[in-house]
């Protein structure tokens, strides 16, 4: 190391670097050969420093060096996640979406959507409708789930939606292109009839958070079962005790 170098070029020994001494280097205009291919400049002067209580001393420095050490640690942290930017939600799997997607009866005092729909994240490549790996994932997992009992017989409309920036009127086209894109994928990998498959693409017309107009919730695909919710026709509550009376 460095202070082996020094030792071994200067008249001092590394014994004379003890508890009670340290050295106190300047830089000259000098150059010490490493062995190594090339000349290094080195720290050529020195003059020995008597200290009182050389334990204080370096216990002072080692947290001097752990503070500085966290706050670069800190730092990089810090610039690593501006650089990666938001984390990702991780893909929905089939389960999830069928949960989503599959009819339900409700009665009509409990109110709800009159379509059952779920928003994925299914990236694209910037300022295109090429889909990327991590789209392909997601996209297998719907593949599977509207193959599934409870959804096979359900036509879907696929929506593609972007954020608030850029031009309106391409954000409309580049969604309409995205949505033709994932209707493909899913007709050619998994099967699924043409007939079952509707693309619509809505631009920023209908932001997920309005608030951030920019946000990355706002650039979604959308999946919207087009068989309507049935609701259950209001129960006879009278009609109800009368067949219980009866042993109906």
């Amino acid at each position: 190391n460095i202070l082996d170098l020094l030792c071994k070029k200067s008249s001092i020994t590394s014994s004379r670097l003890n508890d009670s001494q340290i050295m106190h280097l300047d830089v000259e205009s000098a150059f010490l050969n490493t062995g190594y291919g090339g000349d290094v400049a080195v720290i050529v002067r020195w003059a020995p420093l008597d200290i009182p209580n050389s334990t204080k001393f370096w216990k002072g420095h080692q947290i001097k060096v752990l503070f500085r050490v966290g706050l670069v640690m800190v730092a990089v942290v810090w610039f690593s996640s501006m650089i990666a930017g938001p984390a990702v939600a991780e893909p929905l799997d089939s389960e999830a979406i069928i949960k989503s997607l599959a009819a339900i009866k409700y009665l009509p005092r409990h109110g709800g959507s009159a379509k059952r729909a779920v928003d994925l994240e299914v990236q694209f490549k910037v300022n295109s409708a090429k889909l990327t790996a991590r789209a392909r994932r997601q996209l297998d997992a719907l593949g599977q789930a509207l193959q599934c009992k409870r959804l096979k017989s359900s036509s879907f409309e696929i929506i593609g939606h972007t954020d608030a920036s850029g031009n309106a009127s391409n954000n409309l086209t580049l969604s309409q292109r995205r949505a033709v894109a994932v209707v493909a994928y899913l007709e050619k990998q998994h099967g699924i009839k043409p007939a079952r498959l509707k693309a619509k693409g809505k631009g920023e017309r209908r932001l997920k958070d309005s608030v951030n107009p920019r946000a990355s919730a706002n650039r979604r695909v959308e999946v919207v079962n087009l068989n309507p919710v049935q609701v259950q026709r209001k129960p006879n509550r009278d009609q109800e005790i009368n067949n219980i009376l009866l042993g109906r």
